[in-house]
């Protein structure tokens, strides 16, 4: 009989610590997304191992808040600073931008009003050395005078001489039609 109230005895006892072990809480923390879990206290003691321990994770995790906080700020001076430089930048090269545009179109204008402008009737006189058929060597004269139709085409023409010198003086007039293309 001793026997089995020993063997009840026992089983008695393991059937209480796993009920005990059953039934326990647990306290499920989270804490920068791990999480930490730890068994009910069962006495005032480990309560107050317990308070003391989630009043310094608390303490700490208000600490790291603010540092956050201040890093937070930190940052977006720096960003708000890096963004008024680039804004600076943009602004001066925009100007530059509009400026080079007048540039350009200034530039147009004139080489448009340089190409308009006294160049629609040309005259023009050549005077230079001559040869002829026979060899003989002359002085030329050309009087001539171009139209520019459009932007690069001419039309116009030309009176022609020459003078030959030889035993007797001998000489040519001549009328021309001249078309011309112009590389500006």
């Amino acid at each position: 009989m001793k026997k089995t109230k020993s063997v009840l005895l026992i089983v008695i006892s393991l059937l209480l610590l796993m009920s005990n072990s059953l039934f326990a809480e647990e306290i499920n923390i989270k804490i920068s997304g791990e999480e930490y879990t730890r068994e009910m206290p069962t006495d005032i003691e480990q309560a107050q191992i317990l308070i003391r321990y989630l009043v310094k994770i608390i303490n700490n995790a208000d600490d790291e808040i603010n540092l956050l906080n201040e890093k937070s700020a930190e940052e977006r001076k720096e960003y708000v600073k890096k963004l008024e430089d680039i804004s600076t930048k943009l602004n001066e090269t925009t100007k530059k931008l509009e400026e080079t545009e007048k540039t350009i179109e200034q530039v147009d204008r004139d080489t448009t009003k340089m190409t308009k402008m006294n160049t629609r009737c040309t005259s023009f006189a050549i005077v230079g050395p001559s040869v002829d058929f026979n060899k003989i060597v002359g002085l030329s004269f050309i009087l001539g005078f171009d139209y520019r139709i459009l932007r690069n085409i001419h039309i116009g023409a030309t009176l022609n001489s020459s003078l030959f010198t030889d035993t007797k003086l001998n000489g040519d007039v001549g009328v021309g039609l001249l078309f011309g293309y112009s590389i500006y």
